[in-house]
């Protein structure tokens, strides 16, 4: 395989891998954060969000469920592999994501929870504030972002470039 072959492999499978966890911890915790246990019927409440997902993109209460549904589920792996995919093209120029893990995975998790807050979600159709009114619930979005997203992205982009 060539090296663009590599690159575009270890991006896809880095940011499926990120979007995974962001799916299931970001959407899970949040219920067990706010309700103190588990949905009923998990997959009800993950089919939920799929469909508020691409809502951004479609306005609330449009389409097929089922359609809406593989929308969000397409919409939220497009922008976890684009996360990844512009780590790992910025990585070889900042020395800091090279030296420490730990600052990596905090710069860019802040990074993607503030794109996500002031650029994405303003931008949609959902036309919701910018940052959450509800400090609990930013830091809670801002520590499943570095757990979920920048943590893989940042192994994934360090072990990618040791190769």
């Amino acid at each position: 395989m060539n090296s663009t072959g590599k690159f575009i492999r270890a991006v896809l499978l880095t940011g499926l891998v990120a979007g995974i966890l962001d799916l299931t911890i970001g959407v899970l915790g949040y219920y067990v954060m706010v309700n103190g246990h588990l949905p009923e019927n998990i997959s009800i409440y993950i089919r939920n969000v799929l469909r508020y997902i691409s809502s951004a993109a479609f306005g609330k209460g449009e389409g097929n469920a089922n359609t809406m549904e593989l929308a969000g589920f397409l919409f939220h792996f497009f922008i976890a592999i684009s996360f990844t995919w512009f780590y790992f093209l910025i990585y070889p120029s900042i020395r800091l994501f090279h030296k420490s893990t730990l600052a990596s995975t905090i710069i860019y998790g802040l990074f993607v929870w503030a794109m996500m807050n002031m650029v994405v979600v303003p931008l949609s159709a959902l036309h919701t504030a910018s940052i959450p009114p509800d400090i609990k619930k930013a830091v809670y979005q801002a520590i499943v972002l570095m757990v979920c997203i920048a943590l893989p992205v940042t192994i994934g982009a360090k072990k990618y470039y040791r190769h």
